[in-house]
């Protein structure tokens, strides 16, 4: 993989993060109606496997303290 590849690889990457952490936060918000500042903080830095799992969690949740636990038992994960 050229060195030109690679970077735009990179920014891919980014680019999927970014609208993955986006459209999770958009998410919480509409379904708790706002997002705690460690939510906040786990979406914005966050692998896309981490972001993956939690999205398919989020239906679960009762509570945003729910989305806030999952995060502690699921960090050691990435």
């Amino acid at each position: 993989m050229t060195v030109a590849e690679q970077i735009e690889k990179r920014g891919e990457i980014r680019g999927e993060i970014k609208g993955t952490s986006s459209l999770l936060f958009s998410m919480l918000q509409e379904r708790f109606g706002g997002i705690t500042p460690v939510l906040e903080t786990k979406l914005k830095n966050a692998d896309i496997n981490m972001l993956n799992k939690f999205g398919k969690s989020l239906f679960n949740f009762n509570k945003i303290n729910d989305a806030e636990k999952w995060w502690e038992t699921h960090e050691t994960e990435h």
